[in-house]
Parts: C-alpha cells; structure tokens; sequence
C-alpha cells in the first residue's frame, strides 16, 4: 500500500480540515478495516 501509515494520513486529513477529503478517508477507511477482518480471518 503505502509508506505511510493510516494514521498519519488522518493527522493530515484533518490538517487540512476539508469535510469532502474527511469523509471520503472516512469511507476509505471502513473498507480497509473490513478488509482486514476479512484477511485476518483466513
């Protein structure tokens, strides 16, 4: 994926403070994270 981590793609999301970038990382996020129940389920 990426070098940097979820989290500090948040800091900087909310940096920025703009609701659309928010929401759509928001999205982005709930699908990574039932990505990875689903992998850690295998």
């Amino acid at each position: 994926m990426h070098g940097r981590s979820l989290a500090q793609i948040i800091e900087e999301v909310v940096q920025m403070n703009n609701s659309d970038m928010v929401s759509l990382y928001q999205d982005i996020l709930a699908k990574s994270s039932i990505y990875s129940c689903i992998m850690s389920n295998r």
